[in-house]
């Protein structure tokens, strides 16, 4: 039984250009504001939306006027948000591909959003597919159930992180992770659910890859931590952590990764 490791690079569709475009123009708009001493609350407010939800109209500004001070990370957010959700990701379109050429064998789709969720599971029934769903909303008896009703009956579970760990489904023979985790433990935790023990089929493990600098740089950054990971947890040959040893075993993890 082998563990199939691919990544599936998805160009970014028009609307993804489009926000990225408006994205850049919010940005300016609001460093501007912030060099000024002023706040721009509408340009905040397009890059950080649900930090207003619920949240009275009179109370606004000075919410716009905090967030303002770490545009950084109103960034990160919001690239976070055009590259993998909206229901405008380019990604959609490719993870119902992928389970419609894979149709008779059973599947695991993870994401950690539960809107994503929502609407995968929601194309992928219209596409056809039998769908189970699995999220945090789920109460331990429900996931329990859930999880024997998938392994008898098949088809594609869709799931947020809450499936990642504590979930035996080895009837799945491929695994798609619609984002880059941010850990090396949570990738390899999510490709455990179907490669492992009383698996008797080789399981695909795809990883979707927007064909974008902000992923490109995950998908690096989870690759560092899978070799750093390996490092940690395993003695280095002879006890020498420096110099040869060290060099050899840091190239042996980053072949096995293969990212």
């Amino acid at each position: 039984v082998k563990a199939l490791k691919q990544t599936v690079s998805v160009d970014l569709n028009d609307d993804q250009q489009k926000a990225i475009t408006d994205l850049r123009k919010h940005l300016a708009s609001a460093r501007m504001a912030r060099m000024a001493g002023k706040v721009d609350v509408p340009a905040v407010k397009a890059l950080m939306p649900e930090q207003f939800e619920g949240v009275p109209e009179a109370q606004h500004e000075a919410v716009a006027k905090e967030l303002q001070r770490n545009l950084g990370l109103a960034k990160e957010a919001a690239m976070d948000r055009i590259i993998n959700d909206e229901g405008k990701s380019g990604k959609y379109e490719a993870t119902v591909k992928l389970a419609d050429e894979r149709r008779g064998k059973d599947g695991i789709i993870f994401s950690r959003r539960l809107a994503t969720v929502t609407e995968l599971s929601g194309r992928l029934q219209s596409a056809g597919h039998k769908v189970t769903v699995i999220t945090g909303k789920d109460s331990p008896k429900e996931k329990a159930r859930k999880v024997r009703e998938y392994r008898q009956g098949g088809g594609i579970l869709v799931a947020s992180d809450a499936a990642a760990v504590g979930m035996n489904a080895q009837n799945a023979q491929w695994v798609v992770q619609y984002e880059t985790p941010d850990t090396a433990l949570l990738h390899a935790q999510k490709q455990a659910r179907a490669y492992r023990t009383g698996q008797k089929n080789d399981v695909e493990m795809i990883d979707l890859v927007a064909n974008h600098e902000f992923e490109h740089k995950a998908r690096d950054r989870l690759k560092r931590k899978y070799e750093l990971r390996d490092l940690v947890m395993s003695p280095l040959e002879g006890g020498d952590d420096t110099g040869l040893a060290f060099y050899l075993k840091r190239r042996d993890v980053a072949q096995s990764a293969s990212l």
